[in-house]
């Protein structure tokens, strides 16, 4: 048992002080690896350093900087001296972030650079004890505002860091309101960790991860934390849009992920299979089809007839190795997590050869509610609870947790603000039902089920993924709580606009409304949306549309889009003349 979160890297030192640890790219575009040692050293450098810019013990002090090595080395120093690391994403709104600093009593702040200090207010900075810049070393230190280039080391007395004391605090996604602070302990980072690696047991020192999602964010770096644990090798992507250049170098053994990437990936490895001859093609397609068989057969624990599975075997080594590629060769598996993925696209990438396991987190508990495996594993579910966690289902059907990982209430809030049962168990407010086998299945968020003014209960996830199975639509959020119909709001890809050059607005929104009637033709009729608001850019998280993580936060998008949301209402309600609506059969468009 560790005594602390720096015990377990001060552990790994001892075990493997020079098998690499992480590898970054160097100015030559060549990976560099760096040691064990060195990661120890280089943190205690820096707890040395914030020390001496006024960090104590027990201070929460707020990372604000995009995924680097040098954010994972600043981390560990604030946690060998003593402190509480609050993750914020630099992406998120300047107000958020003030809120944020401000709800967390933050006592000193890191960021990336001096630009970032002329976004904040001054009263802000002015609250703090120190402002250290990560890349700033032209700046001249003054008052309370460092470069951390230019601090000097002091070494500070031995400080009491016991299993209870803090380690980090978290922000909930904000999907539905304000975000919320989240703190945990060194023990409940502990936890998590071993509940992780005890379910991914086949994962070891000679494993290659991939560090390239937001660090803010608790998902990668709990899988960092992990990486100590184990001594894997850790290799930091510091620009997401140059993941899939890179990830063919890094050769994976497991990839982490959000459903938005996942989707992108699939829709992208079918653009590049629509860009082959027709010959290519048929191959390609009848590989895949041959996979589905195959992938269908494992998970029903079917025997596939022999001639089916030779003939799987030939095409697989030939075709569908060379799509799996763009990963290396070592894949395992990839770890899906943030929200539910579609099944269809689970189906897709198996029958490729790609095996995606969904995870199941919620903010408020450290420890994955539940997870699927590369032993235990149900599509369509988010796997089986974790024995660490205690469960039961409310009889409406929301989740309810508890256990070692479970938070102890939001930050700097009242007792009042969040819901604990009388034994205990946090209300998740998330729908879920137990399948036969033991499985969890969610079936949406409590928050974003609404009903139409038919009494009719609408869970939008469902609809939306279906719609996202039209390969040009990125994204939809759909909307009619109080309406007497629903409607939806599309991100339309551009490409798919711009390749549509020589049709008539009114050519392409016929083939949009014929598509995705197609899709949903199966779904009762108070189901199916009868308005669309077309845009041709993704919902982004500049406009407060997604989180970090990209998940959608609806209320914003339909405050953002609530003009033409109502103008679409107003026609289907008086059926008049609009220049704006445009009517294709029975449903009404609008570009915007």
């Amino acid at each position: 048992m560790y005594k602390n979160i720096p015990d377990m890297l001060k552990k790994r030192v001892e075990k493997s002080p020079e098998r690499t640890a992480h590898f970054t790219l160097n100015e030559k575009g060549q990976w560099e690896g760096h040691s064990w040692s060195k990661f120890y050293v280089s943190a205690f450098e820096i707890s040395e350093k914030l020390f001496n810019a006024g960090l104590r013990l027990g201070d929460n002090i707020a990372l604000i900087a995009p995924t680097s090595l040098l954010w994972e080395y600043i981390q560990m120093g604030i946690l060998i001296a003593g402190g509480t690391v609050v993750g914020i994403d630099p992406g998120e709104d300047l107000l958020s972030i003030e809120k944020n600093v401000g709800l967390c009593s933050v006592k000193g702040l890191i960021v990336q650079d001096p630009s970032f200090l002329e976004k904040l207010n001054k009263e802000t900075i002015n609250r703090l004890r120190f402002v250290v810049f990560i890349d700033g070393a032209d700046f001249e230190s003054s008052n309370n505002i460092f470069s951390l280039n230019q601090l000097k080391r002091k070494a500070f007395p031995e400080v009491d860091i016991n299993l209870k004391s803090p380690a980090t605090m978290i922000f909930t996604s904000g999907t539905t309101g304000e975000q919320k602070a989240v703190l945990y302990t060194h023990e409940q980072v502990l936890a998590a960790c071993r509940s992780v690696i005890n379910a991914f047991d086949d994962l070891n020192s000679e494993t290659n991860l991939v560090c390239w999602l937001p660090l803010a964010n608790l998902f990668q770096r709990m899988i960092n934390y992990c990486a100590i644990e184990i001594g894997a090798n850790n290799y930091f992507v510091e620009d997401p849009k140059k993941i899939a250049k890179l990830i063919p170098q890094i050769n994976p053994h497991i990839f982490i992920g959000v459903p938005r990437v996942f989707e992108k990936i699939y829709f992208g490895i079918q653009s590049e299979i629509d860009k082959k001859s027709k010959v290519a093609r048929f191959l390609i397609n009848y590989s895949i089809k041959k996979g589905e068989i195959i992938s269908t057969d494992l998970r029903n624990k079917k025997t596939t007839p022999f001639l089916t599975f030779y003939i799987y075997k030939i095409l697989d080594a030939l075709i569908l190795k060379k799509i799996r590629s763009i990963f290396g060769d070592n894949l395992k598996y990839m770890i899906s997590g943030s929200a539910p993925m579609p099944l269809w696209l689970l189906e897709k990438f198996h029958a490729m050869g790609f095996l995606v396991l969904e995870a199941y987190g919620i903010s408020e508990n450290i420890i994955p509610n539940s997870i699927n495996t590369s032993k235990n594993f149900k599509f369509g579910t988010v796997g089986k609870p974790l024995s660490e966690n205690i469960i039961k289902i409310a009889p409406d059907g929301e989740f309810l947790i508890k256990g070692p990982g479970l938070f102890s209430g939001y930050y700097g809030k009242n007792k009042d603000e969040f819901t604990f049962d009388e034994e205990g168990f946090f209300a998740t407010g998330d729908f879920v039902r137990k399948d036969e086998d033991g499985y969890l299945i969610i079936e949406g968020r409590k928050s974003e089920v609404f009903k139409t003014s038919t009494g009719r209960k609408i869970a939008p996830a469902g609809i939306e993924n279906i719609i996202k199975e039209i390969s040009y639509i990125e994204q939809a959020v759909v909307s009619g709580a109080q309406k007497k119909f629903i409607v939806s709001i599309l991100a339309v890809s551009k490409d798919f606009f711009n390749e549509k050059g020589k049709f008539s607005i009114n050519e392409i929104l016929k083939e949009i409304n014929d598509d995705i009637f197609f899709k949903i033709k199966h779904l009762p009729d108070y189901k199916k949306p009868v308005g669309f608001i077309v845009k041709f850019s993704e919902f982004s998280q500049e406009s407060h549309e997604v989180t970090s993580n990209l998940k959608l936060r609806r209320k914003v998008i339909e405050k953002n889009y609530e003009s033409e949301i109502n103008k679409i209402y107003d026609f289907l309600d008086k059926k008049g003349f609009s220049k704006e609506c445009i009517q294709i059969d029975q449903t009404v468009f609008i570009i915007i």
